[in-house]
């Protein structure tokens, strides 16, 4: 797929609303407090974010973000190899290119921006300020985010391709610091998407399908990613509270996954879904102990959301009961 036509087609997951936009005329931006499963605002929480700058040191880019030319190969190439696959396992039952970028490439990617605001293409890491205080309209503090085709140098690739799965040694992987788990990543959105976003970032795919197995590292093969690994075993065999920020999306079993998906954040660590709406409701009543952000409607959706939610660590917990 020509990448000047996915740069087009993504383009409106990287816009901001004309709220966002009159907000970045002001020069300022509010801030969304964290919500208790109960619905009210945390006090501790929300005083301690008054006068919070969104541009605070690794808040937010300071310069447009653009996807690379490089970037756009690579989301081309995948479309290819997911095309292919489907007509062999069922992967995806979106089945035109035009489709695949907006329903999957498009909700990833949005996701990515929030979660990873470093921007594309450039270093990123799970920061404590993404479990509170960031922004209603997202980490790019009202920064306009243009998607094109840039030309730039192609990045060293690391010598160790970390595409095999550890498991195969016996043992369990381990996380590395400021990494993202991407539990049931099936044909591997978002975690793939996120991996393009933003290369440096330690990935970790999940996916217990031998056949989706395949799959995920015939991709990471393909568009010779690094640092990022095939977990092809359950969620329930992967080490717990290891994950500072974990991804979960269009999973079967629900109800039984949340709770495999709670085990594996740290403490403080951010759980993002990207749902229907019809599953918020549903999600905090599974998950009574974490801090629900704010849902953000996800582009070009009547129904999809991205929404996070902090595992609220022991002693924070207690500390918010006491000053209320």
């Amino acid at each position: 797929m020509d990448p000047h036509r996915i740069a087009e087609l993504l383009t409106p997951f990287f816009e901001e609303s004309s709220a966002q936009q009159a907000v970045s005329r002001m020069g300022r931006q509010p801030l969304a407090p964290d919500v208790s499963p109960g619905g009210q605002t945390s006090k501790r929480n929300s005083e301690s974010l008054q006068g919070r700058h969104p541009l605070a040191p690794n808040a937010a880019p300071a310069e447009p973000v653009a996807l690379s030319l490089e970037q756009l190969d690579q989301i081309s190439i995948y479309i290819d190899l997911l095309l292919g696959w489907n007509a062999r396992i069922n992967l995806t039952a979106v089945r035109t290119p035009e489709e695949i970028v907006t329903r999957h490439f498009g909700e990833s990617l949005f996701a990515a921006r929030y979660l990873l605001p470093c921007g594309a293409g450039t270093p990123a890491h799970v920061e404590p300020h993404l479990a509170t205080g960031l922004s209603k309209t997202g980490a790019t503090g009202g920064t306009p985010v243009e998607v094109h085709a840039e030309v730039r140098p192609n990045r060293p690739h690391d010598s160790q391709t970390s595409s095999q799965d550890a498991n195969q040694s016996g043992t369990s992987p381990l996380p590395k610091p400021g990494s993202v788990i991407d539990l049931g990543s099936g044909a591997g959105f978002p975690g793939i998407p996120i991996k393009i976003w933003s290369p440096p970032t330690p990935v970790t795919l999940i996916e217990s399908s031998q056949k989706k197995v395949a799959f995920l590292r015939e991709v990471i093969r393909a568009l010779t990613l690094t640092d990022i690994n095939v977990f092809s075993r359950r969620a329930e065999d992967y080490p717990a509270a290891s994950a500072p920020l974990l991804t979960l999306r269009a999973v079967e079993r629900f109800e039984a996954i949340l709770p495999a998906a709670a085990r594996l954040l740290s403490p403080g660590g951010t759980l993002a879904l990207l749902i229907g709406q019809s599953q918020v409701a549903q999600a905090q009543i599974l998950l009574p102990t974490f801090r629900w952000r704010e849902p953000l409607p996800i582009p070009l959706s009547n129904s999809r959301l991205l929404v996070r939610a902090t595992l609220v660590e022991p002693s924070s917990s207690k500390l918010e009961q006491e000053s209320t």
